[in-house]
């Protein structure tokens, strides 16, 4: 995965040297989904989400897990881009 949302905040110096672990949760509560994340997690999700956006393939899409994502989850989270 590029890393756009990242590179263009830490040219403007909104990361710093001591961010430097991300971290991720998702869990279902009731009817509510809830992504919790420290700094560079949610940067690191963004990053994701744009390459999502940005793709020109009809649903192109990613899996995020507690195997390839997120640190802690009860749930998968299917992010897909559809073509209008």
């Amino acid at each position: 995965m590029e890393e756009l949302v990242f590179e263009f905040l830490k040219e403007r110096n909104f990361i710093k040297g001591e961010d430097v672990i991300a971290y991720n949760e998702v869990n279902i509560d009731g009817t509510d989904v809830v992504i919790k994340g420290n700094k560079l997690g949610l940067i690191q999700l963004a990053d994701y989400l744009v390459q999502i956006a940005i793709s020109d393939t009809d649903n192109h899409h990613i899996h995020l897990d507690g195997d390839n994502f997120f640190d802690n989850a009860n749930c998968e989270i299917i992010i897909a881009k559809q073509l209008l």
